[in-house]
């Protein structure tokens, strides 16, 4: 038999469900679009400049999917961090 789902966790259900909503908004409405015609169209412009601008969207990137999922209950860690300076291949779980 299933115990009775608490208050509480129907809280952190729909947080959960909001906070991957406004995620999935997000990517579509101004990732997407500003990885499409604000990055690559920076890029073609000053092609020495790619790295950097296609490593700065990816850090902004980043950092909103994380804060949504945390603003979600998510919970993760980032240990060490991974020099990209050169080409490597990272392989995460």
């Amino acid at each position: 038999m299933n115990a009775p789902v608490t208050s509480n966790q129907q809280l952190r259900c729909a947080a959960g469900m909001l906070s991957l909503g406004l995620l999935l908004i997000w990517l579509a409405l101004v990732a997407m679009p500003s990885l499409a015609f604000g990055v690559a169209t920076a890029a073609r412009l000053w092609p020495d400049r790619r790295l950097q601008l296609v490593s700065a969207w990816a850090r902004i990137v980043c950092r909103v999917v994380l804060g949504f999922l945390r603003l979600g209950g998510a919970r993760c860690t980032r240990v060490g961090e991974i020099d990209t300076r050169g080409a490597g291949l990272v392989v995460t779980n």
